[in-house]
């Protein structure tokens, strides 16, 4: 029975051993499943662990190692797609294997935004950038290729590279406000008639919080049965402590008396209108009627189209003198002749519109002027005594209002001739009734003068005169 089994088992080994034997050799690869196939511009290259063997193609685990050949690299600076191929040899066998990479570029650009703690942005105002860069792990400094829009409270950044890689930032706008509210006045100032009620229109708006009108605060009050300038302040303070003050005239005025009834003050007032009449005549002309205030009216020829004001303001009561039709210096002042001529014609002028010859008269640039030298030396010094014999009476004046200036606007017309006025009791006023402006500050300046004892009055051959230095 026991050389039974063993003969059993030497026929075993003999067909085991006939077997090995007989079975194939073959070449194989061996390497890890989490080989990493793509890598990132500019990383480390992780070589995979590649092996071969020479063994059996049954029984596997007979085997030998073999050397391997590489062919390939991979180089992570250059983008694209690599190959390295494997290759082993045993005998006249010989096999390989390949094995592909993917150099990419995935990495986002970074945005780096420039933050000052101290830097905040008026409310209502445009964002001023504090400054940001951007670079790009494969397209470096990409800065310029950074776009911005502001939505809302934020300001959003974003940057596309190359390759398609977006990156988006956020920056919050840290807002201040230190804007104080406005107050709007339906106009510059309030005139209340005595004895008659009054309300001033306005409106307080913050850029912030909005209509603020609620809650400005008015302190003063204005006496409508006592004639007078009265300052009322309006105050008012937005949701962040921001406070407006401004303060507002009030004119309490009576309407001058008519010229017949009306008993002048020590400190008379002749407003004077040269140039004209003009486009702005006729409103100048009701604001005139409103108070019942006369005035005079040097004209001349230039703007026929408005003449007929000429007309209609004499008939108003208002006083109507010659400043030559044409108020060309280099005609006028050539000859005396020259001048008789162009001050005569436009007196016929004045004549069809008022029935009345006018005897007076104010020399274009004033009896001071200099520029008349050009054209004849010593003819203003020949003109201010001829007029004379003739009957004329020439004024020049003693408060201008600066509006010929090319600074000038209402508010300068406005103080030029109140500052003049404060200076004497009787005043010659010049302005010009071609400038809008100038007609703007007119009002004003009558409830100036009426809240402060003065008297307007229309210049006639009996008036006070004021004549400048002759100069040619």
């Amino acid at each position: 029975m026991k050389n039974k089994t063993i003969i059993s088992i030497i026929i075993v080994l003999l067909i085991l051993v006939s077997f090995i034997v007989f079975d194939e050799n073959e070449i194989v690869f061996d390497f890890a499943d989490d080989i990493q196939y793509q890598f990132e511009y500019k990383s480390d290259f992780i070589e995979p662990v590649v092996k071969a063997y020479y063994q059996k193609k049954i029984f596997k685990f007979i085997r030998t190692s073999l050397d391997i050949e590489k062919v390939g690299e991979v180089n992570t600076s250059i983008l694209g797609k690599y190959s390295i191929k494997y290759k082993a040899k045993k005998g006249n066998n010989e096999s390989e294997i390949i094995l592909d990479f993917l150099v990419a570029d995935t990495t986002a650009p970074i945005i780096n935004l420039f933050e000052d703690e101290e830097y905040f942005t008026e409310y209502g105002s445009e964002y001023i950038e504090e400054g940001f860069n951007c670079f790009d792990n494969y397209d470096g400094d990409i800065t310029d290729k950074v776009t911005r829009e502001v939505k809302g409270d934020k300001v959003v950044y974003s940057v596309t590279d190359s390759n398609g890689n977006t990156s988006v930032k956020e920056r919050e706008i840290r807002y201040i406000d230190t804007t104080p509210p406005v107050i709007t006045f339906d106009s510059s100032y309030t005139a209340i008639e005595l004895g008659t009620s009054y309300s001033v229109g306005f409106t307080a708006y913050d850029i912030k919080d909005g209509d603020l009108t609620e809650h400005v605060i008015i302190t003063g009050n204005a006496d409508i049965e006592k004639i007078g300038i009265y300052t009322l302040t309006y105050i008012v303070s937005d949701f962040s402590g921001n406070i407006t003050s401004v303060e507002r005239n009030i004119y309490v005025y009576e309407k001058q008396a008519d010229l017949d009834s009306l008993k002048p003050t020590g400190k008379i007032v002749y407003l004077t209108f040269d140039d004209g009449p003009s486009s702005h005549t006729s409103r100048l002309l009701d604001i005139l009627d409103k108070y019942n205030v006369k005035v005079t009216f040097f004209v001349n020829g230039k703007n026929k189209a408005y003449f007929y004001n000429v007309g209609k303001a004499y008939q108003k009561g208002h006083s109507i003198g010659n400043h030559t039709y044409s108020h060309n210096y280099s005609k006028i002042y050539s000859s005396v002749d020259n001048f008789y001529s162009d001050l005569n014609y436009n007196g016929e002028l004045i004549y069809q519109q008022t029935g009345v010859y006018t005897k007076l008269i104010r020399f274009p640039g004033g009896s001071s002027n200099t520029v008349s030298i050009k054209y004849n030396k010593g003819i203003m010094s020949t003109l201010v005594h001829s007029v004379s014999s003739k009957g004329y009476k020439y004024f020049d004046w003693n408060v201008s209002s600066g509006d010929a200036g090319k600074n000038s606007n209402r508010n300068s017309v406005y103080n030029n001739v109140i500052n003049g006025l404060k200076k004497r009791n009787i005043s010659i006023v010049l302005q010009h009734d071609t400038k809008g402006f100038t007609v703007d500050a007119v009002e004003e300046i009558i409830l100036w003068g009426l809240a402060n004892g003065y008297t307007f009055l229309p210049l006639d051959l009996s008036s006070p005169t004021c004549h400048h230095g002759v100069k040619n």
